[in-house]
């Protein structure tokens, strides 16, 4: 009996509690601003500022590693063509003014060598070596671009500064397409909040079985300051022993600030490190390498998370600090990803907003696939959309229509004000002035994917930043729909309170009638960008045979068929695949602080989750996947036949400790993962996504035999004359050509060996017949 009462009443006290001052407007504050930051955690109040009288960042030297040099920040390898690779590493010096001079070593992997012996100047005769100066102007940077290469080569490589080695890094050039590769292994990431977890999804992928290479789509890193969660922190902000080592403490806004963010990263996080040194990576950036909501478009260059001066009259309880021009900064800021992101800059092509030239990365696969990766951030992207709000003019208008059933009736007065609203919303989300492209890049992808189709390959990948599916808000008004029956009425009561809260409950009513006219929350993402969209997509239908579009910045999983103009209806043309954030909070930290004290009495976080989950997938027409509660990563794989994405997912407790405690709780070598859906598309029906039962990508269960070559640093090798070294090996690289170093013999295969064989007999015999 005491069960039933308290059943009963649970619904009363709720929407009591609801309906009163005890109802905290600021979480759905909070929420809102999330959603409207595209997942992004609102910023914090007082989120830490540097003070500019008093604090400056500092290159960071040996001191900081109990005096010893040393290359503490990893190897890493990108940007893969048939005959060229990046290598870089980054080396700390004792003192902030010193020259050093690292020597690189590069071997061919081969079985005519023991492994062991690949980096070894004694035992192997085919070891690269070159020697580098690294300066202070730099930051101590190497970053090499090795041409010459043989495609579809795998490699090992080193540094040392003559004394002490870095880890081994392994890498490979692409196949040709004379190689007619038939198997293409990748994994993809977005968002990566330093202070919101470990960054065991990096960790993971880097034991993917036959890995050819990875992508990060952006928000490498968070500009925000520490101390009250930053971007992607979420509520309650981030872990303290990460936030404890984050450097700079405040938000990051000249070149030193922005390079100690990124040494940060690869410092104190072991998977960033481990996948870096695992295969090569393709890296666009978005918004955070910047500031958030960043833009870049002519001369109209900015982001909401900037401002050159400040107010007049200051928010004692959010002080300002001037953060002069935007140019400036972000010209900064692209330095810095530069300078420790492994990929080249365009020797024709100068990017129309920053002082460098174009970052995009054309990755031709052999005969299977083309994979382009485009800066859709700082190139052509316009303000007006970047910053738009969709839901402040359904806010305005709902102030006083409190009946949210009549907004369901088409001749209701009430609707046909909502009608009025959203046509005007709907022309400016489909302005043809507003780009994100630009006609420009937009007909390099699509020229590009031209010559991929007439090649005869099966796959056309699309790399770019944010989600291209349409991302309608949850409904609210109809959320206990899509709950238990035991939980209806508890739901219904609670939002129910919400929606007739006189604080609030117009934020909440506007996000029902978006939902009943089919508009997004998102107008930073391509829902505010529909014109170009469109075009991009009738680009994609025409000029592909299998068009894949991957992307990121929302922090959670969405993968869309989408049909043509993106609308919700028609012809499929692609395939959307979102990799969720590798720790950054989205709709499942916002939800779970809002709705966090009733979740026990529905069955948990879990089963709250799921039921917002499954009202989003009910209502965004073209999404056939999606989880708002894990972080994780996408692992595909791809034939001539099919292209196969599996999300892989962590648990949220598992985000929260370091890796010697998930790898000794799992029992392996990485934290313990799920894979949730094995998503696959079939060559010659583009646009088609279908689950299949269990998965079928492998991990190992072991490290990389190559990362335990040794590297002996006294014998063999010694300093190159100064007219032999590499300098200038900055932000754009320096070139090694190896055309000229001498190839490890090829070892034929039996067949190849039986092949030779017959012809040198069949020449003999012809001989003899000629005599």
């Amino acid at each position: 009996m005491k069960l039933v009462v308290l059943a009963f009443l649970i619904p009363l006290v709720i929407a009591e509690n609801f309906s009163s001052e005890g109802w905290n407007p600021k979480l759905w504050e909070d929420f809102l601003e999330a959603m409207l930051n595209g997942g992004h955690s609102p910023k914090p109040k007082n989120a830490r500022k540097r003070n500019l009288q008093t604090e400056v960042s500092e290159p960071i030297l040996a001191d900081s590693f109990g005096g010893e040099p040393g290359f503490y920040h990893g190897v890493a390898s990108g940007d893969p063509l048939e005959d060229r690779v990046i290598l870089w590493t980054k080396y700390t010096p004792i003192s902030a003014n010193e020259t050093v001079f690292l020597e690189l070593r590069m071997a061919e992997v081969t079985t005519t060598i023991p492994l062991e012996d690949h980096l070894d100047p004694d035992k192997n005769d085919y070891l690269w070596t070159k020697t580098i100066r690294a300066e202070p102007g730099t930051d101590y940077i190497a970053k090499i671009d090795v041409t010459g290469l043989d495609s579809n080569k795998h490699y090992v490589y080193a540094f040392t500064d003559f004394n002490i080695a870095s880890d081994v890094g392994q890498t490979r050039t692409a196949p040709s397409a004379d190689d007619d590769e038939q198997e293409m292994n990748y994994c993809f990431f977005s968002c990566s909040n330093f202070a919101s977890g470990y960054f065991h999804p990096y960790d993971i992928c880097s034991t993917m079985e036959d890995l050819d290479f990875w992508i990060h789509v952006g928000d490498y890193i968070y500009e925000s300051g520490y101390g009250n969660g930053g971007f992607g922190g979420g509520f309650g902000g981030g872990l303290a022993e990460r936030e404890e080592v984050a450097l700079p403490q405040w938000e990051v806004l000249n070149l030193q600030d922005y390079r100690n963010r990124y040494a940060t990263h690869h410092r104190y996080d072991e998977g960033l490190r481990n996948i870096r040194r695992r295969a090569p990576v393709i890296a666009i950036w978005d918004d955070h390498e910047f500031a958030n909501n960043a833009y870049g478009k002519d001369s109209d260059v900015g982001a909401s998370n900037h401002q050159e001066v400040c107010d007049e009259v200051e928010d004692e309880e959010e002080p300002c600090r001037p953060e002069g021009d935007a140019v400036d900064r972000f010209n900064m800021a692209s330095q810095a990803y530069l300078e420790w992101m492994p990929i080249r800059l365009s020797e024709t092509v100068d990017h129309p907003t920053l002082n460098i030239s174009s970052i995009t990365q054309i990755i031709e696969w052999g005969s299977l696939a083309t994979v382009v990766a485009v800066d859709t951030r700082m190139t052509e992207r316009s303000k007006e959309a970047t910053l738009y709000s969709t839901l402040t003019p359904f806010q305005e208008l709902l102030v006083n229509e409190t009946d949210v059933d009549s907004y369901y009736n088409e001749s209701s007065p009430s609707r046909q004000k909502i009608d009025e609203v959203a046509e005007a919303v709907m022309a400016n989300l489909s302005n043809p002035e507003h780009t994100m492209l630009g006609d420009t890049l937009r007909n390099l992808v699509l020229d590009t994917f031209q010559n991929s189709k007439d090649a005869g390959k099966p796959w056309q990948i699309f790399a770019q930043q944010v989600v291209m599916g349409n991302q309608l808000p949850p409904n609210f008004h109809k959320l206990a729909d899509y709950a238990p029956e035991e939980n209806k009425v508890l739901l219904q009561n609670f939002v129910g309170a919400g929606l007739q809260n006189p604080q609030f409950g117009t934020l909440l009513r506007g996000l029902v009638a978006m939902s009943i006219k089919k508009i997004s929350l998102n107008s930073d993402a391509w829902d505010g960008f529909a014109h170009e969209r469109a075009l991009l997509l009738e680009g994609l239908r025409t000029k592909t045979n299998n068009p894949i579009v991957l992307g990121g910045d929302s922090h959670d999983s969405w993968a869309y068929s989408l049909v043509e103009d993106g609308g919700f209806e028609g012809e499929k043309i692609a395939v959307n695949i979102n990799a969720p954030a590798v720790t950054s909070g989205g709709y499942g930290r916002v939800v779970g602080a809002l709705f966090g004290f009733i979740a026990g009495a529905i069955g948990g976080i879990e089963n709250l989750l799921k039921i917002v989950q499954d009202s989003l997938l009910a209502d965004n027409s073209g999404l056939l996947y999606a989880d708002i509660n894990l972080k994780g990563f996408v692992a595909v794989t791809a034939t001539k036949e099919k292209h196969v994405s599996e999300y892989i997912l962590v648990e949220t407790d598992t985000m929260e400790i370091d890796y010697a405690a998930a790898r000794g709780a799992s029992d392996n070598i990485t934290a313990s993962f799920k894979c949730d859906a094995s998503l696959v598309t079939a060559a010659g029906e583009p646009g088609s996504l279908s689950a299949q039962d269990g998965c079928e990508i492998a991990f190992d269960s072991k490290r990389p035999e190559e990362w335990s070559i040794p590297v002996p640093v006294s014998g063999g090798s010694s300093r190159c004359d100064t007219s032999e070294r590499l300098s200038g090996c900055d932000f754009t690289a320096c070139e090694l050509d190896a055309s000229e170093f001498e190839r490890p013999p090829e070892v034929k295969s039996d067949a190849s060996l039986r092949s030779a064989t017959s012809a040198a007999v069949i020449a003999f015999c012809m001989s003899l017949f000629m005599v």
